[in-house]
């Protein structure tokens, strides 16, 4: 994996992670304002990973979540090398590595459920921190869940580069 050329800060969103992405990208996917931050109580890996935030479709039960992966810095496992070594021990069905506003990413999965509508992006924005992208289930149009991903990937590496 290539190295983070410019790392960008996530600090100031650690306590409100639903920040990151801008209520107007939101709004234009018809995703539900406000987010709900997701934790321990509602979802089920949220102590593991990070402070993540959810959105839903409206109407529908699609949900975007958006979470900076501080769980795998903490455990020593950060950034996207520490995820390409997950795909290379098998924890992964997937790694198609992409380039989002000029960091590296990668979409990848436990299971590879994209062509029904599910699609996961993981970018860089240290050598040991990434944030996720998730979205699903796009059940009448898969492919959305990838656009979604990248998308909204794009707006919060902007959202992280104004600053808090």
């Amino acid at each position: 994996m290539p190295p983070v050329s410019q790392e960008l800060d996530a600090t100031p969103y650690l306590t409100k992670p639903c920040e990151l992405v801008p209520d107007t990208t939101l709004e234009s996917l018809g995703f539900a304002l406000p987010g709900e931050p997701l934790s321990a109580e509602n979802e089920s890996t949220a102590d593991l990973v990070g402070p993540s935030c959810g959105w839903w479709l409206k109407p529908g039960n699609t949900l975007l979540s958006v979470g900076i992966q501080t769980g795998n810095r903490e455990h020593g496992v950060g950034g996207l090398r520490g995820l390409r070594g997950g795909y290379e021990r098998g924890q992964y069905a997937y790694w198609e590595s992409t380039n989002i506003g000029g960091y590296p990413a990668a979409y990848y999965d436990i299971d590879d459920e994209r062509q029904e509508g599910r699609c996961r992006l993981a970018v860089g924005i240290a050598d040991d921190l990434t944030f996720s992208v998730s979205a699903g289930v796009y059940e009448n149009e898969p492919q959305q869940a990838c656009s979604t991903v990248e998308k909204v990937a794009t707006d919060v590496i902007g959202t992280l580069k104004r600053g808090a």
